[in-house]
């Protein structure tokens, strides 16, 4: 290989590094196919080359280009082109707001999204916008304030005139004249005020004469309240335990009975144990009910049987009885 040959294959490596760096320091993707679009704006200070443009927050692209273009009517405007990925797809109605990033004033675009099913596509004109910056928005918000402000200012000024200035000026002198009044009577007040102390200090210390005697009355006692404390301690304890065992004591003498009460049953005995296990007693008490039942049927189908020969019988008896009676009255001395 030629040494010509060596040296143009070297610059046109060389070149080509140069455009893929040129490229790169300026934010373009050289291995990436980026879409191409327009918007065109009445201002774009701040706005530079290479500034990023964003989608929710995320880079999508870059700024590719500022122009000055001049309309039909004489207008400046400033075309700028935006170098988006392909991958994002902007729906027809968005459009790419300039706003600033930071409070030196420096910018960037992001694209406001709207819903649509239909996208813009390489080359075309995207609808511009502006948002205001913090600086911008609080510069708005302070304007309307300074002209409340302002107003107020001049309401005051209105208020307080010849007039009120004099009111004002009495109203300050009638304070004055009642402190000056308050400090002349301070020290008959404050005599009082000590005099009425005095008076009722002497009551004050009996009572706490009387309170400390009180107090030492109870710390001499005190051994003699805590022995009776505790006497009345242990009578509730031992009160407690005995009605306690003897709750206990009468639970099982009960439960007791009633084992031996069940057992006497379940071995037949007794007049539960053989009504429940002497299969004879039951079935004669069956037979019994049944012959009951036979009877009363029998006396009420032929009531005759039964009633009419014994009221025939006592009807006899009686006669008898009246015949044996005459017989002895006619028979008795006279």
């Amino acid at each position: 290989m030629s040494k010509e040959l060596k040296v143009g294959i070297l610059a046109i490596v060389g070149i080509a590094i140069f455009v893929v760096g040129f490229k790169f320091l300026k934010g373009s993707n050289v291995f990436k196919n980026d879409n191409t679009y327009y918007a065109i704006y009445d201002n774009v200070d701040g706005l530079n080359s290479s500034n990023p443009v964003y989608v929710s927050g995320y880079q999508v692209g870059r700024i590719a280009d500022i122009n000055l273009i001049q309309l039909g009517n004489g207008m400046n405007k400033a075309l700028v082109t935006y170098s988006i990925s392909d991958d994002v797809k902007i729906p027809r109605g968005s459009s790419a707001l300039i706003y600033a990033t930071d409070l030196l004033g420096a910018k960037a675009v992001k694209i406001s999204y709207v819903t649509n099913s239909s996208y813009y596509e390489d080359e075309d004109t995207i609808i511009n916008g502006m948002e205001l910056g913090m600086i911008e928005k609080l510069g708005t918000s302070i304007t309307p304030l300074l002209g409340h402000l302002d107003s107020l200012v001049v309401g005051l000024g209105s208020v307080v005139d010849k007039n009120n200035k004099d009111n004002l000026q009495n109203t300050i002198a009638n304070i004055n004249a009642v402190i000056t009044q308050l400090n002349k009577d301070l020290p008959g007040i404050t005599g009082g005020v000590n005099t009425l102390v005095n008076d009722k200090n002497s009551s004050l210390n009996k009572t706490l004469g009387n309170l400390e005697t009180f107090t030492g009355n109870l710390n001499q006692n005190n051994a003699k309240i805590n022995h009776l404390l505790t006497n009345l301690d242990q009578f509730s304890d031992t009160l407690n335990e005995l009605q306690l065992k003897q709750t206990v004591a009468n639970a099982e003498l009960a439960i007791a009975q009633l084992n031996t009460l069940l057992a006497q049953i379940n071995t037949g005995k007794g007049t539960m144990g053989k009504l429940v296990k002497d299969e004879a007693l039951y079935n004669n008490l069956q037979n019994a009910s049944s012959n009951l039942n036979l009877l009363l049927d029998d006396f009420k189908a032929n009531p005759n049987r039964y009633v009419h020969l014994s009221l025939l019988k006592i009807d006899r008896t009686v006669k008898t009885k009246k015949l044996q009676q005459d017989i002895e009255k006619a028979n008795a001395p006279k």
